[in-house]
């Protein structure tokens, strides 16, 4: 399945950047916030199963204290979709997930979440919308 058409059969509008990553902005809190949610153009691939990655960068990492850190991992035991991660020099919030049982309805869902939770602690880091 095809993360472009899904989206699009969710009627969810996205851009593709130069990577030819699916960039979309989710509205949070009735338009107040809003946040940057990443469908990455690499899939990978796990014992045949193709692994889509959907992720939304909540902070850079020299603004997360070692123990908030800590905080985040032990929240990632009690997350059912998604877990926090180190990418690059920012802490991001991702879902993997199967792509070829995907509907457009579950991705809709997972997008939300990845955004809700990633916006969650971004507000912890600063009163800017930045990401």
């Amino acid at each position: 399945m095809n993360p472009a058409k899904l989206l699009k059969e969710a009627g969810i509008s996205y851009e593709k950047d130069d990577t030819g990553s699916l960039n979309i902005t989710v509205s949070i809190n009735d338009d107040e916030r809003s946040q940057l949610v990443v469908i990455d153009r690499n899939v990978d691939e796990f014992n045949g199963v193709k692994i889509l990655e959907i992720w939304s960068k909540a902070a850079d990492m020299d603004e997360v204290s070692e123990k908030y850190y800590i905080k985040l991992l032990k929240r990632n035991s009690t997350t059912v979709i998604g877990s926090w991660q180190v990418a690059d020099d920012s802490l991001i919030f991702c879902a993997k997930v199967p792509l070829e049982s995907l509907t457009s309805e579950d991705l809709d869902a997972i997008i939300d979440a990845v955004a809700i939770e990633a916006d969650n602690v971004e507000k912890r880091f600063s009163d800017e919308d930045f990401f």
